[in-house]
């Protein structure tokens, strides 16, 4: 009798203990996600959402519909070499040289994408030397990676940077991939078909101005990551070389997976490892192979202009009216307006 009121004991301690494990659960998670509300709130400006009806948005006067069927993922290319040099860990996460938006839209099935210029100066977080937000400030937006304690905070801050730059669009993941790293990729891929418009025979004399190449490991890692000591040692002229690896990446993997109907699987398990990415491999895989059966638009850069700034480094300022135009034309749709 003893013990089976112990039992009893024992099991309704043991039910309420999971009870109150459950609740803060539940109670960390609603906190959580009024944390993200409060953090983002209305990021696509003046929009207004009701029970079966199409979100809107209010730019420069005119009412767009939100497209539906939109998927943004960022693609980062980082320089841990390029680390701040502040001291604190806060702030010396490297640079984010390489900024590609790939846009999915499942509606109109087709990908637009646009390379960002690391130098293009925008609302970047910064952090205090004790890990705090201390607000945006207008910097050059590859330091964004640089502030967080953590690959996560880097991305994440990077991701809020570009949000900012497009007008609070939303960016629903990103995949990011050390340049040191490049030579490893390319190996994954079978390599690169480019044309050499700049002189890279100081470092290798197959790489004269007009050859045809199917890139090395080496040769890719010198084409994508050299800039100072090539051509005339501007970013502009990087970011034609990564368009270029870019565009002869895509078609390589286009082209096998055109030949295996499992290459997207198998490329991702053999360069996840040198990736760090908030997408699951599934989710990678589904956007790989939607994106091979869609309409794949050329690679956009943002009009602008380079200046130099009162620090001596080169400062890129978009043309906002042209970047807006390219924002609206991707993200929403106009309403057409009735004449009753």
């Amino acid at each position: 009798m003893h013990k089976h009121r112990h039992d009893r004991r024992y099991y309704l301690i043991r039910f309420l203990f999971i009870v109150i494990i459950a609740a803060v659960i539940v109670g960390v998670l609603l906190y959580l996600d009024y944390q993200d509300q409060a953090k983002y709130p209305e990021t696509r400006g003046t929009m207004s959402e009701g029970f079966g009806d199409r979100a809107t948005v209010s730019v420069q006067g005119k009412q767009y519909y939100v497209r539906d069927g939109i998927f943004s993922t960022l693609l980062l290319g980082t320089d841990v070499t390029a680390e701040s040099t502040s001291p604190d860990i806060y702030r010396s996460g490297g640079q984010a040289d390489f900024l590609l938006l790939v846009v999915r839209d499942s509606t109109q099935k087709k990908v637009s994408l646009l390379q960002i210029d690391r130098n293009t100066m925008a609302d970047v977080m910064t952090l205090s030397i004790l890990g705090k937000e201390a607000g945006t400030r207008k910097y050059q937006i590859c330091l964004a990676h640089a502030f967080g304690k953590t690959r996560q905070d880097n991305c994440q801050y990077t991701v809020d940077a570009v949000e900012r730059l497009l007008e609070g669009v939303t960016i629903d993941g990103y995949v990011s991939m050390d340049l040191k790293d490049i030579p490893a990729f390319n190996h994954a891929i079978g390599g690169v078909d480019v044309e050499i418009e700049d002189d890279f025979t100081a470092f290798d004399p197959a790489m004269y101005v007009g050859a045809s190449l199917h890139l090395t490991d080496d040769q890719a890692a010198l084409f994508t990551h050299s800039r100072m000591s090539v051509g005339d040692g501007t970013n502009t002229s990087r970011m034609r070389r990564h368009r270029a690896y870019m565009n002869g990446a895509i078609a390589q993997i286009r082209s096998l997976m055109a030949s295996d109907a499992e290459y997207a699987s198998s490329l991702l398990d053999s360069i996840y490892s040198i990736l760090f990415t908030n997408l699951s491999k599934g989710r990678i895989i589904n956007e790989l192979n939607m994106i091979y059966s869609y309409d794949l638009g050329e690679i956009q850069t943002p009009a602008g202009i380079n200046i130099k700034g009162s620090n001596g480094l080169v400062e890129f300022h978009v043309d906002e009216d042209r970047l807006i135009e390219w924002i609206l034309a991707t993200y929403y749709e106009p309403i057409e307006e009735r004449n009753d």
